[in-house]
């Protein structure tokens, strides 16, 4: 079978006889990035999930609703900046010092404009959403796009040269600062602003640490000389962010207007819980993508078998994730928020489900951007953002409940659209789909049996108590991992490959073999 593919098979598909042919070191030092990236969504992501314990416990829903409409307004505004994006960097076949120059110069420029209007604006965002400390909360948020535009074409540049040991370093550390000041703050009363101003913390804390670790290539002088090929670049995928951004805010700017703030928060809280897969799983793989299928492209290779391993490799993952976060959606809420979040219960259960569509669209958008189909990206975007754009507001006005429920619509639509977007550029037929992700649907079912089971037997029905579910969580591993075994899916390799690096890395123990190869530039 094929379980001689390493980690190097998510992004390339290549055979374990490359390997033997001379690619040895470039498969491993594929491996290193991929293991570095997923150490530092780890760290971010337990931090992260710290820090929403504390500050849940600490603000009420009403604060926390507040806090949501303004990052959400923050968010959209600075979305525009990806029109003029410095990641045109990771897609350059090569890299000009006019290059760089221009990618800090336009970040600066953009930020500062979008600042500058945002900074205006807050007032009249404030009162139309009858929250008037939300003018003070968006004005230090400004302070965060400024920061990022310091740190923005550093990091294009780390991410383009897959140095994700650096990355790592620079993205925990402003994690730590961000959730550190957030809950000092708020421990001592700030109340909303703490958030406000932890944000602005750890956009600080980035930009210091990206002048300390970033390449050694910074910015000469202001210059606009690669401006046409910044806009190019970022004409579609400043589109698409926007477009993604709106989406992303829009459950919390249209509840902000309909319904009090605490339900605002409710909808947040559950947004963020349910992306608890993601900040584990999946955001390394967003990170590691598009600069590892850039690369694939500049040197020629075939994209099509890269895109059915990932899918493969992503549902069997993320998938039983989702699915054991729905199961256990009670007794996560009550750990994560504590008492007084009942209501977002339903709505993580809810979220979480429907989530399992969104897997073709993990790498369909990246695989696009790679092949340099810009154009594709964006009009699958545009498409399936409109339509759940569309079904959502709809929805809002029937309640939080029917807002969820919404995307059992809308992302099984947006996923059938993104498969033919990806079948159209890199040409494989629906047989060689099913062929390659029935393994992770046996994967998907063997996971979920034994905690289903188990909860039901114990009389619960199909929800666990908090004192049971770190056994559900244990008897969902082990049938991952025998469904793993028993359809012989590709993965296994990588689990194993996994498992015996942590029993290897001991403490004072130097990084294995196996991820020494590329060491950092």
């Amino acid at each position: 079978m094929v379980q001689g593919r390493a980690v190097r098979g998510l992004i390339d598909g290549s055979h374990p006889a490359r390997t033997a042919t001379g690619t040895g070191s470039g498969a491993a030092g594929v491996r290193r990035a991929f293991f570095f990236a997923n150490i530092e969504q780890y760290v971010v992501a337990i931090v992260g999930l710290i820090g929403i314990a504390v500050t849940s416990r600490l603000l009420g829903p009403a604060e926390i609703g507040v806090a949501a409409i303004g990052l959400g307004v923050f968010t959209v505004a600075f979305a525009a900046r990806e029109f003029v994006s410095a990641e045109f960097l990771i897609q350059r076949p090569e890299i000009a010092p006019g290059d760089i120059d221009t990618a800090f110069t336009v970040a600066a420029l953009s930020s500062l404009a979008i600042a500058a209007l945002l900074s205006l604006l807050a007032g009249p965002v404030a009162d139309a959403y009858g929250a008037p400390e939300a003018a003070g909360f968006l004005r230090v948020l400004c302070l965060v796009g400024l920061a990022d535009a310091l740190s923005a074409p550093t990091l294009a540049l780390l991410r383009r040269e897959m140095a994700f040991d650096r990355l790592a370093r620079v993205n925990i550390a402003a994690s730590l600062t961000t959730v550190g000041v957030t809950v000092g703050l708020a421990g001592t009363g700030f109340g909303l602003m703490s958030i406000a101003w932890g944000h602005a913390a750890g956009a600080a804390m980035r930009a210091a640490f990206c002048l300390v670790n970033g390449p050694q290539r910074g910015p000469r002088r202001p210059s606009l000389a690669a401006w046409r090929a910044m806009l190019a670049f970022g004409g579609s995928k400043g589109a698409i962010t926007v477009i993604d951004r709106i989406y992303e805010s829009l459950p919390q700017l249209v509840l902000g207007r309909t319904m009090p703030a605490a339900a605002v928060g409710m909808y947040s809280r559950a947004s963020v819980l349910a992306s608890i897969p993601d900040r584990f799983l999946m955001a390394a793989v967003f990170a590691f993508a598009f600069p590892a299928l850039a690369a694939q492209v500049r040197e020629g290779r075939d994209p099509r078998a890269a895109y059915l391993n990932a899918l493969s490799y992503v549902a069997a993952v993320y998938c039983p994730a989702l699915a054991l976060v729905a199961l256990l959606a009670g007794p996560v809420v009550e750990l994560a928020l504590g008492p007084g979040w009942e209501t977002v219960v339903p709505l993580l259960q809810l979220m979480t489900l429907a989530a399992m569509f969104w897997v073709p669209m993990i790498i369909t958008s990246p695989t696009l951007f790679a092949l340099g189909a810009n154009r594709d990206a964006f009009v699958l975007s545009l498409t399936g953002r409109l339509l759940g754009a569309s079904v959502m507001v709809g929805a809002s006005f029937f309640g939080l409940i029917a807002m969820a429920a919404s995307q059992f619509f809308t992302l099984p639509v947006y996923a059938v659209l993104s498969l033919r977007a990806a079948q159209r550029r890199i040409g494989f037929g629906w047989r060689a789909l099913a062929e390659a992700t029935w393994r992770s649907v046996a994967v998907i079912a063997s996971a979920l049996v034994p905690p289903c089971l188990f909860t039901l037997l114990a009389g619960h029905g199909l929800s666990p108590t908090l004192a049971e579910a770190p056994l559900c969580t244990v008897l969902a591993a082990a049938g991952w991992f025998a469904g793993l075994k028993l359809a012989r899916h590709p993965l296994l390799l990588e689990v194993t490959l996994i498992l015996a690096l942590l029993r290897r890395r001991l403490p004072g123990h130097s990084l294995p073999a196996a991820l020494n190869t590329g060491a950092d530039r």
